[in-house]
């Protein structure tokens, strides 16, 4: 129930984020850059079970990001992070999360000023790729003689999130940001064998460059 009220949601604000313009002469552009955050799972047997106290992995998340923008006050983006979990038990454990994530920002007014602060909301959704890595597993025979191996285990999971934050402009065409996502990530039933919601929040500070074509 939770998830499909999760999912209207998210398509309720694509349309009014789209119409919701007014009429600027605006030239198309696009941005590149980079991301680094902290994310904060939301499953409290997640976080009893893996490391995120913020000393100990002050960044838990790296990513590149990508914007292209025909309307003044929507970008479109495209993200590809990279989530190390570590799990507090045992320090050969680890719990990566791929996040490929596209969607959009809408900001609250239109500014080519620099060193202007804007605020923005967003929405996205995508796909995330789990991978349980074990390093030395032991495996034992019949006779209980152990051999060990490294073990991997994929999962893949639909991620669907929102965002808010500040952007500030500077100069030469360069972006800073601060943003907030909330992102609903299911990868499976966990009676099943899968890891069942793995989302959270993400804190992250980021940074873009306009890029002329």
């Amino acid at each position: 129930m939770k998830m499909r009220y999760t999912i209207s949601l998210f398509y309720l604000c694509i349309p009014i984020l789209l119409f919701s313009q007014t009429d600027y002469s605006y030239s198309s552009k696009f941005k590149l850059g980079f991301e680094l955050g902290k994310f904060i799972p939301q499953n409290e047997n997640f976080r009893e079970n893996y490391d995120q106290e913020f000393l100990k992995t002050p960044i838990s998340n790296v990513g590149f990001l990508g914007c292209y923008s025909n309307k003044p006050r929507i970008d479109y983006y495209f993200e590809l992070q990279l989530i190390q979990n570590n799990f507090e038990w045992d320090e050969n454990i680890n719990l990566f999360m791929i996040p490929m994530n596209f969607g959009l920002k809408y900001y609250f007014y239109y500014e080519t000023d620099e060193n202007k602060i804007i605020p923005f909301v967003g929405v996205g959704t995508g796909y995330v790729l789990s991978l349980l890595t074990i390093n030395s597993y032991k495996i034992y025979d019949e006779l209980g003689n152990a051999t060990e191996d490294d073990y991997m285990r994929k999962y893949h999971g639909l991620n669907i999130l929102m965002s808010a934050g500040i952007e500030y402009i500077t100069y030469l065409g360069t972006e800073t940001g601060l943003k907030i996502d909330y992102c609903y990530t299911y990868s499976g039933d966990v009676e099943n064998g899968a890891l069942g919601n793995v989302g959270g929040l993400t804190i992250q500070l980021y940074v873009t460059w306009d890029i002329k074509l």
